[in-house]
């Protein structure tokens, strides 16, 4: 698996691809953060914590 360093941090490409896939469900406003987080198998704060980096990036 491909591996991009961000940061201090290793992310796998596959971990950005699911970030971009999350972005997309929650730009969409078809799913609420409660109903990606079941169907990416992780916690509402998982969610939360990408929502909370996407805002930083922008700034």
């Amino acid at each position: 698996m491909n591996e991009i360093k961000v940061g201090c941090a290793r992310v796998s490409t596959l971990e950005q691809d699911l970030s971009a896939h999350i972005y997309e469900l929650l730009d969409g406003r078809e799913y609420s953060q409660t109903e990606i987080a079941e169907l990416f198998g992780v916690s509402r704060a998982t969610i939360y914590r990408e929502i909370q980096r996407r805002v930083a990036a922008a700034h």
